[in-house]
C-alpha cells in the first residue's frame, strides 16, 4: 500500500510536462465576493478551467489547493490539474480569497 501510494506521489511530481493548457479563468462573484474587505487580487476567488485534450473527457473534479488561507500554494492546483488532464479528467481550480 505504502509502494502505491508513493508512485501515485512521484507520478504527480513529474506530470508538470502534460499538455494541458490553462485555458479560462474567472471571478466566482463579478460584482465582488460577499464579505470582502477590499478589492486586491488575492480577495478575489477565482476559478480556472483546464480542459483535456481529448473531446471525450469523462468527468469533472474541482482543486483546491494548499495554503490554509494564508498563502495559497499555487503549484498545487496547476500540477494537479495537469495530471487529472492527461489521464483524460477536466479540472478547476479554486482560487480562494486572502482577504
Amino acid at each position: 500500500m505504502t509502494v502505491r501510494i508513493l508512485s501515485v506521489l512521484a507520478m504527480c511530481l513529474f506530470v508538470s510536462t502534460a499538455p494541458a493548457q490553462m485555458t479560462n479563468s474567472f471571478p466566482l462573484w463579478p460584482d465582488g465576493a460577499p464579505g470582502a474587505l477590499g478589492n486586491q487580487p488575492k480577495g478575489i476567488p477565482t476559478l480556472t478551467v483546464f480542459l483535456p485534450d481529448t473531446t471525450n473527457a469523462c468527468a469533472a473534479m474541482i482543486v483546491c489547493a494548499g495554503g490554509a488561507y494564508g498563502h495559497l500554494a499555487d503549484h498545487e492546483g496547476s500540477l494537479y490539474a495537469k495530471w487529472l488532464n492527461a489521464h483524460g479528467i477536466a479540472a478547476f481550480v479554486l482560487k480562494y480569497r486572502l482577504g
